[in-house]
């Protein structure tokens, strides 16, 4: 699948604040650290993350299981 292969980098404004909204929507007394690689945003210590799709509109969704994603 393309989406899971492919890392490619979008704007990093954009993924700032995709960032911060992840974050504001979290529990606001613990929020989690996202770590940003290319088009992937890592929720860390939650085996949970994000993953852009190559025409910036769609987000598709990632857990981590058996150490793959």
């Amino acid at each position: 699948m393309e989406i899971l292969d492919t890392a490619w980098d979008p704007g990093p404004s954009y993924l700032r604040t995709v960032r911060e909204e992840i974050k504001q929507a979290w529990d606001p007394e613990r929020p989690p650290a996202i770590r940003i690689t290319g088009n992937r945003l890592t929720a860390s210590g939650h085996d949970a993350q994000l993953r852009l799709g190559t025409g910036c509109r769609l987000w598709y969704p990632y857990r981590k299981k058996h150490g793959t994603w």
